[in-house]
């Protein structure tokens, strides 16, 4: 049994025992029970889950594979919005859950007739079906390994997927009013550019893509011009991987990132090509220390007076 950490939904608290259940537990009552359980052996996305306006949308396992859900906290609200893949027990697996256009949209593979692509929701059963048909004839568009890979900017979707051009898996901005796509960037000449983890920053869109020679890195996108490389952290083909982004202001990201040589360790960024620096958050026993700094940035002393105990 793996625990998953909870949501806030409507002041209470949705959490989940990876193959086991979903449960509720209201702070003011001090209260926890199951809302839905899956089976024996069902492999609930529990890791996938993503709270929009108040509801819960994840990957629920049942007898009919694994398909989009929704909760709001009660038994009545919770249930599986469709079964997309209707081959057998088939799975659509669902993923990466996000608002845009007024609905949810999500990643999902119905087996068939349109393969892996965009899907909406507007948290009903009838108001659940396919959004976009990137790749059309029923290849992945959204391929499955890849997180979070679209997001809306400017009212524009953003996507790393693979279009009908004949060019594997780039940059592409969606214009929802006309109905067409564009190429934005060619980040890849020679192969996919597994462009995901797509995160604004005000005006900017930061996500990580692989270039073909600087591996897997941190990009960013203005809205305007082509999609450039902030920094190649781990120098070379290797992948520094960033990943778990946050908002340390309005136009500074934090993450993490292996440079190959500290493992993954803290970084910061306001998304301008070549900028970039590695935070170093010193441990315990230089907490009281007054020859080592408690935080370096870049190899710049950020408090190097020492914290006196």
């Amino acid at each position: 049994i793996k625990y998953k950490p909870p949501k806030l939904i409507n002041m209470k608290f949705l959490f989940t025992f990876l193959f086991s259940a979903l449960f509720l537990s209201s702070s003011a009552q001090v209260v926890t029970r199951i809302i839905q359980t899956f089976g024996t052996g069902s492999t609930t996305q529990s890791d996938k889950t993503t709270v929009i306006n108040g509801k819960m949308y994840f990957g629920g396992a049942t007898s009919s594979g694994t398909e989009p859900w929704v909760s709001d906290g009660t038994f009545a609200g919770t249930f599986q919005l469709k079964n997309l893949n209707t081959l057998g027990i088939g799975s659509s697996f669902p993923r990466s859950f996000t608002e845009f256009d007024g609905e949810v949209i999500f990643r999902a593979d119905d087996g068939f007739t349109y393969g892996g692509e965009i899907y909406k929701t507007d948290g009903t059963t009838t108001g659940t079906d396919i959004y976009l048909d990137y790749k059309q004839g029923g290849s992945d568009g959204i391929v499955s390994y890849t997180e979070a890979p679209y997001i809306g900017l400017g009212g524009n979707l953003i996507i790393g997927g693979d279009n009908v051009t004949g060019i594997d898996d780039q940059l592409y901005e969606y214009n929802p009013t006309t109905g067409t796509t564009s190429l934005i960037s060619q980040i890849n000449a020679t192969g996919s550019c597994e462009c995901q983890k797509f995160q604004k920053l005000g005006s900017k869109l930061l996500f990580v893509a692989d270039n073909g020679t600087s591996g897997r890195e941190l990009f960013v996108y203005d809205g305007v011009s082509t999609a450039s490389l902030v920094l190649d952290i781990q120098s070379g083909s290797g992948d520094s991987d960033p990943d778990q982004f946050a908002e340390a202001s309005a136009n500074t990201l934090i993450f993490l990132a292996d440079d190959g040589t500290n493992g993954e360790e803290p970084w910061i960024t306001d998304g301008t090509p070549g900028g970039g620096a590695a935070i170093r958050i010193r441990g315990e026993s230089s907490l009281s220390a007054s020859n080592d700094p408690l935080i370096v940035i870049d190899g710049v002393p950020v408090d190097n007076g020492g914290v006196s105990g």
